[in-house]
């Protein structure tokens, strides 16, 4: 499975091809999938605090952390500080290692059982006998942005299909050209040229274009052409 957008969503069945990938998936938006990414991701703020204490010494830590999400809830403005959600990390080393590893610090209570555990995964063994060191400690504060209404100006699904020409290995063939809302339930066959707001998909000979629920484009290789 391949899954293509922006740019390159254009030919998105001839570099399918070229990875030896059977399935390629146009997303829906396929041409401003940065813009909208930009727009949804939400806010993130955090912050960060060098130290060096013992795991166990939870008062210290607990107060650390405190201090920091006190720091990161007075970046956002009062009325959004209600729908943050609030993530804690620390950099934890054994003793005497010159590198540590990040797991999440909350709750504290589970922080050497999350540490040991990060380790076997890594290294494939873990030393839970070992005296264990937190050198930083870290805050994260997350606003997501609700997700904006369906885009609500969409082409209807007309059925026409338009006569084209293309060129396509080094010849001119006859083609179809269609709108996205307009594929037919079966799908349909490349050579075919698929046009959507933002973007345009090719979908090769060989190749069938099929509607998803989801609003995207499944290519699949084995269409008659």
């Amino acid at each position: 499975l391949v899954v293509f957008g922006g740019e390159r969503a254009g030919v998105q069945s001839t570099r399918a091809a070229a990875l030896g990938m059977p399935v390629a998936v146009w997303p829906r938006d396929a041409g401003v999938l940065c813009a909208l990414g930009a727009l949804e991701g939400g806010s993130r703020r955090e912050r960060s605090r060098s130290l060096l204490v013992e795991a166990r010494d939870t008062a210290t830590l607990a107060a650390a952390f405190a201090a920091l999400e006190r720091e990161v809830r007075r970046t956002f403005a009062p009325a959004e500080r209600a729908r943050l959600v609030i993530e804690r990390r620390a950099e934890v080393r054994v003793r005497g290692q010159a590198h540590e590893l990040s797991v999440p610090a909350w709750p504290l209570a589970g922080l050497a059982g999350r540490f040991h555990a990060a380790h076997e995964r890594r290294f494939g063994f873990a030393d839970h006998d070992a005296v264990l060191e937190v050198v930083t400690v870290e805050v994260g504060g997350v606003l997501a942005s609700p997700l904006p209404a369906e885009r609500a100006v969409r082409r209807a699904a007309t059925g026409e299909r338009e006569r084209i020409t293309v060129w396509h290995a080094g010849r001119r063939r006859p083609a179809v050209a269609l709108t996205r809302e307009a594929i037919p339930a079966t799908g349909v066959a490349g050579p075919a040229v698929i046009r959507d707001d933002g973007a345009t998909l090719w979908v090769a000979p060989g190749w069938r274009a099929r509607r998803h629920a989801s609003g995207a484009v499944v290519v699949t290789r084995g269409g008659r052409s």
